[in-house]
Protein backbone atom coordinates (compact mmCIF):
# COMPACT_ATOMS: atom_id res chain seq x y z
CA UNK A 1 0.00 0.00 0.00
CA UNK A 2 1.91 2.88 -1.19
CA UNK A 3 0.36 6.25 0.63
CA UNK A 4 3.06 8.80 -0.06
CA UNK A 5 2.01 12.49 -1.11
CA UNK A 6 4.10 15.16 -2.02
CA UNK A 7 3.28 18.58 -0.78
CA UNK A 8 4.48 20.95 -4.02
CA UNK A 9 3.49 24.35 -5.49
CA UNK A 10 3.21 25.79 -8.76
CA UNK A 11 0.62 23.57 -10.31
CA UNK A 12 -2.26 24.98 -12.68
CA UNK A 13 -5.86 23.96 -11.41
CA UNK A 14 -6.74 24.23 -15.01
CA UNK A 15 -3.52 22.46 -17.33
CA UNK A 16 -2.29 19.15 -18.06
CA UNK A 17 -3.02 16.73 -14.41
CA UNK A 18 -5.65 19.11 -13.06
CA UNK A 19 -8.49 15.99 -12.87
CA UNK A 20 -5.65 14.55 -10.33
CA UNK A 21 -4.47 17.01 -8.30
CA UNK A 22 -6.16 16.88 -4.77
CA UNK A 23 -7.38 19.79 -3.23
CA UNK A 24 -5.03 22.39 -2.56
CA UNK A 25 -3.98 23.12 1.28
CA UNK A 26 -3.13 26.60 1.51
CA UNK A 27 -0.09 28.47 3.46
CA UNK A 28 -1.84 30.16 6.75
CA UNK A 29 -1.24 33.27 4.90
CA UNK A 30 -3.22 32.65 1.90
CA UNK A 31 -1.82 34.09 -1.36
CA UNK A 32 -3.28 35.08 -4.77
CA UNK A 33 -1.80 33.29 -7.37
CA UNK A 34 -1.86 29.22 -7.65
CA UNK A 35 2.13 29.46 -7.28
CA UNK A 36 2.04 29.99 -3.54
CA UNK A 37 -1.00 27.59 -2.85
CA UNK A 38 0.42 24.05 -1.41
CA UNK A 39 -1.03 20.79 -3.43
CA UNK A 40 -1.04 17.41 -1.65
CA UNK A 41 -0.68 14.49 -4.57
CA UNK A 42 0.85 11.68 -5.20
CA UNK A 43 4.60 11.39 -6.15
CA UNK A 44 3.94 10.02 -9.17
CA UNK A 45 1.85 12.49 -10.83
CA UNK A 46 4.98 15.40 -9.58
CA UNK A 47 7.57 13.24 -11.41
CA UNK A 48 5.12 13.12 -14.41
CA UNK A 49 4.65 17.43 -14.24
CA UNK A 50 7.99 17.99 -13.63
CA UNK A 51 8.57 16.73 -17.16
CA UNK A 52 5.87 17.84 -18.80
CA UNK A 53 6.36 20.90 -21.50
CA UNK A 54 3.09 22.76 -19.95
CA UNK A 55 5.11 23.48 -16.99
CA UNK A 56 8.59 26.12 -17.21
CA UNK A 57 11.96 25.14 -15.61
CA UNK A 58 11.57 25.67 -12.00
CA UNK A 59 8.07 26.40 -11.75
CA UNK A 60 7.13 23.56 -9.34
CA UNK A 61 8.34 24.03 -5.73
CA UNK A 62 8.75 20.51 -3.98
CA UNK A 63 7.81 21.35 -0.46
CA UNK A 64 8.05 18.24 1.62
CA UNK A 65 7.11 14.54 1.05
CA UNK A 66 4.45 13.07 3.57
CA UNK A 67 3.12 9.64 4.41
CA UNK A 68 -0.21 9.25 5.60
CA UNK A 69 -1.44 7.17 8.76
CA UNK A 70 -2.74 3.76 8.71
CA UNK A 71 -6.56 5.19 8.62
CA UNK A 72 -7.08 6.57 4.88
CA UNK A 73 -7.36 9.99 4.72
CA UNK A 74 -10.61 11.16 3.05
CA UNK A 75 -10.94 11.26 -0.60
CA UNK A 76 -8.54 8.62 -1.63
CA UNK A 77 -8.36 4.76 -2.85
CA UNK A 78 -8.63 1.81 0.09
CA UNK A 79 -9.18 -1.43 -0.60
CA UNK A 80 -10.00 -4.53 1.99
CA UNK A 81 -9.81 -8.26 1.07
CA UNK A 82 -13.06 -10.12 0.03
CA UNK A 83 -14.10 -13.78 0.07
CA UNK A 84 -17.54 -14.43 -1.73
CA UNK A 85 -19.02 -17.38 -2.40
CA UNK A 86 -22.71 -18.35 -4.35
CA UNK A 87 -24.35 -21.32 -4.41
CA UNK A 88 -27.00 -22.80 -6.72
CA UNK A 89 -28.86 -25.93 -7.02
CA UNK A 90 -30.52 -25.00 -10.29
CA UNK A 91 -32.04 -23.96 -12.27
CA UNK A 92 -29.58 -21.46 -13.83
CA UNK A 93 -25.99 -21.36 -12.26
CA UNK A 94 -24.61 -20.16 -10.12
CA UNK A 95 -22.24 -16.25 -10.09
CA UNK A 96 -20.22 -14.93 -7.73
CA UNK A 97 -18.33 -11.23 -8.62
CA UNK A 98 -16.84 -8.71 -7.62
CA UNK A 99 -17.65 -5.13 -8.97
CA UNK A 100 -16.17 -1.70 -9.16
CA UNK A 101 -18.35 0.87 -9.37
CA UNK A 102 -17.79 4.38 -11.38
CA UNK A 103 -19.27 6.03 -8.23
CA UNK A 104 -16.87 4.48 -5.88
CA UNK A 105 -19.14 1.95 -4.60
CA UNK A 106 -17.26 -1.81 -4.14
CA UNK A 107 -19.41 -4.77 -4.28
CA UNK A 108 -19.32 -8.16 -4.00
CA UNK A 109 -22.54 -9.57 -5.76
CA UNK A 110 -23.89 -13.42 -5.45
CA UNK A 111 -26.22 -13.92 -8.80
CA UNK A 112 -27.37 -17.44 -8.71
CA UNK A 113 -28.67 -16.49 -4.99
CA UNK A 114 -29.73 -13.33 -5.62
CA UNK A 115 -28.28 -11.05 -3.31
CA UNK A 116 -25.12 -8.83 -1.97
CA UNK A 117 -22.73 -9.78 -0.27
CA UNK A 118 -20.67 -6.91 0.33
CA UNK A 119 -21.29 -3.46 -0.14
CA UNK A 120 -19.14 -0.88 0.55
CA UNK A 121 -16.93 1.28 -1.32
CA UNK A 122 -13.12 1.72 -3.27
CA UNK A 123 -13.18 5.21 -2.86
CA UNK A 124 -13.28 6.53 0.82
CA UNK A 125 -15.05 9.62 0.60
CA UNK A 126 -18.86 10.10 0.04
CA UNK A 127 -20.37 8.57 -3.22
CA UNK A 128 -19.45 10.44 -6.05
CA UNK A 129 -21.22 10.28 -9.44
CA UNK A 130 -18.23 9.80 -12.05
CA UNK A 131 -15.35 10.02 -9.38
CA UNK A 132 -14.23 6.55 -11.39
CA UNK A 133 -13.82 8.48 -14.52
CA UNK A 134 -10.24 9.49 -13.01
CA UNK A 135 -9.09 5.94 -11.41
CA UNK A 136 -8.11 2.71 -13.21
CA UNK A 137 -8.40 -1.03 -11.81
CA UNK A 138 -6.31 -4.08 -12.68
CA UNK A 139 -6.03 -7.69 -11.55
CA UNK A 140 -2.57 -9.33 -10.97
CA UNK A 141 -1.21 -12.43 -12.70
CA UNK A 142 1.53 -13.10 -10.15
CA UNK A 143 -0.07 -14.87 -6.96
CA UNK A 144 -3.74 -15.18 -9.24
CA UNK A 145 -5.60 -19.10 -8.78
CA UNK A 146 -8.13 -19.49 -11.15
CA UNK A 147 -9.46 -17.78 -14.44
CA UNK A 148 -12.52 -15.53 -14.82
CA UNK A 149 -15.37 -16.01 -16.15
CA UNK A 150 -16.39 -12.92 -16.38
CA UNK A 151 -13.51 -10.14 -16.41
CA UNK A 152 -13.33 -6.31 -17.43
CA UNK A 153 -9.99 -6.68 -18.30
CA UNK A 154 -7.05 -9.51 -19.11
CA UNK A 155 -4.22 -9.85 -15.90
CA UNK A 156 -2.23 -7.11 -15.72
CA UNK A 157 -4.22 -4.90 -17.96
CA UNK A 158 -5.61 -1.44 -16.28
CA UNK A 159 -8.51 -0.19 -17.04
CA UNK A 160 -10.19 3.02 -16.98
CA UNK A 161 -13.44 2.88 -14.26
CA UNK A 162 -15.52 4.98 -16.54
CA UNK A 163 -18.26 2.21 -16.08
CA UNK A 164 -18.95 -0.26 -13.93
CA UNK A 165 -16.38 -2.97 -13.64
CA UNK A 166 -16.63 -7.27 -12.59
CA UNK A 167 -14.95 -9.95 -12.31
CA UNK A 168 -16.28 -13.41 -11.49
CA UNK A 169 -16.59 -17.12 -11.69
CA UNK A 170 -19.55 -18.43 -13.05
CA UNK A 171 -20.61 -22.68 -12.47
CA UNK A 172 -23.31 -24.43 -14.64
CA UNK A 173 -22.75 -27.66 -13.55
CA UNK A 174 -21.31 -29.95 -10.61
CA UNK A 175 -18.94 -28.68 -9.32
CA UNK A 176 -17.05 -25.48 -8.25
CA UNK A 177 -15.20 -22.87 -9.88
CA UNK A 178 -13.24 -20.21 -7.81
CA UNK A 179 -10.71 -17.45 -8.75
CA UNK A 180 -8.21 -15.47 -5.95
CA UNK A 181 -6.31 -12.84 -7.20
CA UNK A 182 -4.81 -9.23 -6.37
CA UNK A 183 -6.42 -6.03 -7.30
CA UNK A 184 -4.86 -2.85 -7.79
CA UNK A 185 -6.80 0.72 -8.36
CA UNK A 186 -4.76 3.96 -8.90
CA UNK A 187 -5.13 6.88 -10.87
CA UNK A 188 -5.74 6.74 -14.08
CA UNK A 189 -3.34 6.61 -17.05
CA UNK A 190 -0.73 6.69 -13.60
CA UNK A 191 -0.63 2.99 -13.93
CA UNK A 192 0.32 2.57 -10.66
CA UNK A 193 -1.34 1.23 -7.57
CA UNK A 194 -2.67 3.26 -4.72
CA UNK A 195 -3.99 0.50 -2.24
CA UNK A 196 -4.92 -3.33 -3.76
CA UNK A 197 -6.34 -6.24 -1.70
CA UNK A 198 -6.66 -10.12 -2.26
CA UNK A 199 -10.03 -11.03 -3.63
CA UNK A 200 -11.81 -14.41 -3.77
CA UNK A 201 -15.16 -15.37 -6.03
CA UNK A 202 -16.73 -19.33 -5.25
CA UNK A 203 -19.43 -20.35 -7.30
CA UNK A 204 -20.60 -23.73 -6.25
CA UNK A 205 -23.50 -25.86 -8.10
CA UNK A 206 -25.23 -28.99 -7.33
CA UNK A 207 -28.36 -30.05 -8.64
CA UNK A 208 -27.50 -33.62 -7.61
Amino acid sequence: MNKSLVIATGFDPEGPFAGLLLPPAFLARQRETRFKQEWRLPRAIYHLAMGHPHYQRGSIGHASSVVSAAAPPAGTVFLTGHTVSDFSIGPGASDARIVFYNNGQLEADRLGIGNVFFSGQWWTDEIEASIGDSYEARHLSSGKTGIYDVEAAVADAWITLTSNRSWGVIQSSNGTDTCTATFEVGLDGVESALDSAAITTTALFDDS
